[in-house]
Formats: structure tokens, sequence, C-alpha cells
């Protein structure tokens, strides 16, 4: 029966039995009934309209960066874009891409045109048809601020445009998700820039990603999804799980947002690992903290939004509106220069930098400056009532205790297929 994809798209074109793990980056799953490549639109329509009227099970992949698949395989047809449908040209200052490309082609391709826009993307290991799904986003890039246009096909089987707002993107959905609909064709619009900047935007996030995600051990990239007002990783890094592991499936010491494949995982083992995981965050989570999170979650936002990627804020304490910032920086820059960096975080006024030090690591030999930033929040917080209250913003120089801890905001990447 299957042989039928043959005749739809080519002989060249099927693979039967095809090994999952050799498509996926964790590098596990079992093997595929078939893999079909499609190299067009036309083909894709084709192929699920087959598996529907035969009642064959079906699933779109594009580069396999953000799935996990089953020991056991998949029992039906892989719909794999990423060989043949990967076109892209740019016209003007739009990005013409078929849903199979790979983002970090497409940001490099449009930084040498001189086009801005596509930078947070030029390290992430998905492509364009799973980027528009999940609104893959990093380093304070989303793609719906690129998105022009995209084309899909519904479930009936009918072809539509939907234009960027129209996608309804959102944290890591879009309206695609939502109508499971498959995304086929994009028109990113993108900003006339300088080159040479635009490569050294690059550069400097692979050097971030470099210095802080496993990235030579197999993996999905971040693995758990962001809980609104904090961070995956640094909720498993409290609960004291860095480094768990089941079988060779282990939290990544580097980034405990990470799961990675250290040789020989099982797809099991990945799933069981991130199930435990999950189990013992839940059951050590401070709800009173959480909620404080979920409060200070637009600062925390606009922090990885507007902060150069050589800043990181390894906490932040709050007593009433005031806020208290611990941050570390790679090399030293003067208080008036850390204050500079501050001038697009509208949350915050009244800036003051009471304190900055130098610490050095003794293993590395290398060393890192240490700043204490104190600023007003001029958003809400819940009272003990649990109504939202608003206090005024006192001087600048007015005296107050910290005591309560919340989340990191160094960046936490996010990756689709």
């Amino acid at each position: 029966m299957l042989t039928k994809l043959e005749e739809l798209i080519g002989k060249g074109h099927v693979l039967y039995d095809e090994p999952m793990k050799k498509h996926t980056t964790f590098r596990v799953g079992g093997p595929a009934r078939a893999l079909v490549e499609p190299g067009s639109a036309e083909d894709v329509k084709s192929v699920v309209e087959f598996c529907k009227s035969e009642q064959i099970p079906y699933y779109i992949v594009g580069n396999g960066s953000n799935l996990l698949v089953s020991d056991k395989g998949y029992d039906g047809v892989i719909i794999h874009l990423f060989k043949n449908m990967s076109a892209m040209r740019i016209e003007g200052n739009k990005v013409y891409v078929q849903a199979g490309a790979l983002l970090s082609k497409v940001a490099v391709q449009a930084g040498r045109k001189g086009l801005t826009g596509m930078e947070f993307a030029s390290g992430i290991p998905g492509t364009i048809g799973g980027a528009l799904v999940m609104n893959a986003g990093a380093y304070g890039g989303e793609m719906k601020d690129v998105v022009h246009l995209v084309q899909v096909m519904c479930e009936d089987g009918s072809f539509r445009e939907y234009t960027g707002a129209e996608m309804e993107f959102g944290y890591r959905t879009s309206r695609v998700l939502h109508e499971k609909s498959v995304a086929l064709e994009a028109v990113l619009e993108l900003t006339p820039g300088d080159p040479t900047a635009i490569q050294n935007r690059m550069e400097e996030l692979k050097e971030a990603r470099t210095t802080k995600q496993p990235l030579n051990y197999a993996s999905a990239g971040s693995t758990f999804k962001r809980p609104e007002g904090y961070f995956a990783g640094k909720l498993i890094q409290d609960a004291g799980l860095s480094g768990f592991s089941v079988g060779d499936a282990q939290v990544s010491e580097k980034h405990c947002g990470f799961v990675i494949n250290r040789g020989e995982a099982t797809a099991a083992d990945v799933a069981d690992l991130i199930r435990k995981v999950q189990e013992q965050v839940y059951e050590k989570l401070d709800l009173a903290t959480i909620t404080k999170n979920e409060q200070l979650y637009p600062l925390i936002a606009q922090l990885e939004n507007e902060l150069p990627t050589t800043i990181h804020v390894k906490n932040i304490q709050t007593d009433g509106s005031l806020v208290t910032l611990n941050m570390e920086a790679d090399r030293k820059v003067t208080v008036g220069q850390m204050l500079l960096n501050f001038a697009d975080v509208t949350l915050l006024e009244n800036l003051s930098i009471p304190s900055m030090s130098e610490e050095s690591d003794e293993d590395s030999g290398t060393a890192k400056w240490t700043y204490t930033l104190n600023a007003y929040y001029t958003g809400a917080f819940l009272g003990e009532d649990g109504h939202l209250i608003k206090e005024a913003v006192p001087s600048a120089d007015a005296d107050a205790d910290t005591d309560t801890d919340t989340d990191s905001v160094e960046g936490e990447e996010q990756t689709n297929e």
C-alpha cells in the first residue's frame, strides 16, 4: 500500500523502515514505517490526502530539533520537509523561504545581504516551518517580529495565506499550531542594516551560546517550557538536579534547561528523565516565590530583551517596589556605562549602583565583575489581601532592605523543529 507514495512524489523520495535517530537532534528514535521527502506544497497535499484516505498516521517534521521519537519508532508516514523544501530567495528587504530551510542559513544569508532582524535565529538548529508553528525566539527576538506572510495548508487540504498579525503568535504558539495546519512557505520582512554589525551580533550570540549551552552533546535545545514569570533552568538548578541522569540521558551541568544525550540514551531514558525532573521540581516549588515572579515577569522579559548578552542578572530581590539586581559582567565597565545599558528598561526608575567588585576564578584564572543595582519597579505587586497595589516611588536615596529572591534572567533559548 505504501508504494503508492512512490507514484505520488517519486521513488527516490520515499524511505522505508527509516531510523528516526538519523533525523532528530536528540539522536534517538526507532524506525518510521515510511519517510517521504516532498519537494513542493502540492507534494505535501498529495501525501496527506493519501494518508487520510488510507487511515495511515502521518507527522510533519522539519530538522527534528524539537522532537522525541519513541524507541519503537513511528507506525506511519513521516513527511520530512528539510531536504527538498528549503529554497529561499531575497528581494529587497523581503526573504521568500520554504518551510524546510534552516533558520541559521536564512539568518546568515540575510545578514550577508545587509538585512537585520534574524540575528536571534542564527544559532537555532530548527527550520522555518517549526519556527512559525512555535514562534521560535531567543535573545530578545521572535519570529513574530519578522513574519510578513505565511502560506499554510489547512486541515481540509486547502491552501491559505495569513499575515503576520493573523498568525496570532504567542509564547511558543501560533495559529498554525491551534488549527493543526501545515506551514509551507513564508515571507519575512527585515530591515536594512550594516552587514559588519549584523555579523558581529551573530558572533556575539554564538559566543554566548557556546559558553552557556552544552552544544557538544545531542539534545533538543531547551527541553522545558518556561513557566510564566520564571526560568525552567533556574528552577531545575535550585531543585538540585544539575547532572541528574537516567541511563545516558542527563540534565546538563552547563545549562539545566537542557536534557542531553551523553551517547547511548534511549527515548525512554529521555522521557523518564523529563518526567522525574518535572515531579521533583513541582514537589520543591515555593508557591509564594512563584507568585512574586509572575508579578515581575514583565520586568524579567524586558531585561532579557534590552540588556547586552555580556551582562547577566543572577537574581532579583524585592521589598515593596524597591528592586535590587545582582549582576555579573564579563569585563569591567564604569558605573555610568552600566547605567546606560538600562536606558531602555522602562519598568525601572531612580537607578543607582551602590557597589561593584572584581571576583577571580582560581580554577580558570579569569575575572568577573559583579554589580549591585537598586531601582524602583514601576509595575504593580499583589498585597497580602490579594489585591493589586502600586506603591509611590520614593526618592532614590531611600533606605530599604531586600528579602525576596527571585529567578535569574540569563537567557534561555527555545528551539523548534
